[in-house]
């Protein structure tokens, strides 16, 4: 993986490189992505954990569930992740309230 991670970047330098842990949650391989500087998706409190056990700080952590429990949000927020994906108005209001001063990198509409 090591070797992979360092092609990625050779390829795509200005690209930030992220890890969906829903793939493979494997603590021990998910010390090879924290060790290398890699960020991860996570979609649960229990992957935020996991990360942060590899040695991943928060601010490598983005939480992009398509559906958030506002509990799981102020969970997220109070380990210090910043950085969430949301999909509908109802997600935004759950993470102004939750997670104040958080940065929203993506916003999917469904009609």
């Amino acid at each position: 993986m090591s070797d992979n991670i360092d092609r990625l970047r050779e390829a795509i330098p200005q690209a930030e490189i992220y890890y969906a842990v829903k793939a493979n949650a494997e603590p021990a391989l998910l010390k090879l992505p924290a060790e290398s500087g890699c960020c991860f998706d996570v979609a649960s409190p229990g992957e935020i954990d996991l990360c942060l056990a590899a040695g991943a700080t928060p601010g490598r952590i983005s939480y992009d569930n398509t559906v958030k429990k506002a509990k799981d949000i102020a969970y997220a927020y109070e380990r210090g992740v910043r950085l969430f994906a949301i999909v509908s108005a109802e997600e935004l209001d759950k993470l102004a309230s939750a997670a104040p001063g958080a940065q929203v990198i993506a916003i999917v509409c469904r009609l």
